[in-house]
């Protein structure tokens, strides 16, 4: 665990909830990783991130994000230390919803982010650095990966086409990563050069 540093913000990055908004063992136990952190002072603040998957065959009763505050809130963590981030229907967009809806404005630089066992952090990394850019410092929370071959070739899938997607744009270049987002994702356009079924035959999951 990570308890010699101090950050602004721990970042729960979303995934888990069911049609009903019910989080599954594995996204509280994402939570309860923060709460902890939260409770040892490493951070004051916790941002919950993730409206729903673009993946989702039916759109939740309630955000991943609010999801996981109710969570929190039921642990006693104090409502004004949460912040929920509830537009990001994957990884690059909880990476970009984050930082120009809480962490510019607030000024937070340093993070801990908790993701989830399907994250590999080599992919995480590129999102983070292409994302934020050298002007944030971030850890990642230790947490147990999903060591499956199955789940090691579709990250690795996703990395190579998260490059193809933006390794022409300059780290930190946020607007930019945004432009290609809604060019290519279903998750925020209405008429995106790739549908649902096509990027999940791209990363082997149709």
């Amino acid at each position: 665990m990570i308890t010699n540093k101090k950050y602004d913000a721990i970042v729960v990055f979303g995934g888990g909830v069911n049609q009903n908004g019910e989080l599954s063992n594995e996204l509280k136990n994402r939570v309860e990783l923060a709460i902890d952190l939260y409770r040892s002072n490493i951070a004051n603040s916790i941002i919950m991130t993730g409206a729903y998957s673009y993946k989702a065959d039916k759109i939740p009763i309630i955000t991943e994000a609010k999801a996981m505050k109710a969570y929190a809130l039921d642990k006693n963590v104090k409502a004004n230390c949460i912040f929920t981030e509830e537009e990001s229907k994957e990884t690059v967009g909880n990476a970009y919803f984050t930082k120009i809806k809480l962490l510019i404005p607030h000024n937070w630089t340093k993070i801990i982010v908790i993701a989830g066992p399907n994250h590999s952090f080599k992919r995480l990394r590129y999102v983070l650095d292409k994302v934020w850019g050298k002007d944030y410092s971030y850890d990642i929370a230790p947490t147990i990966q999903n060591e499956s071959q199955k789940n090691i070739t579709r990250e690795n899938k996703s990395l190579e086409l998260v490059k193809s997607f933006l390794s022409e744009i300059k780290n930190g270049d946020h607007e930019s990563v945004y432009r290609v987002l809604k060019a290519k994702f279903p998750s925020y356009s209405s008429s995106p050069e790739y549908t649902v079924e096509q990027l999940k035959k791209m990363l082997g999951e149709a």
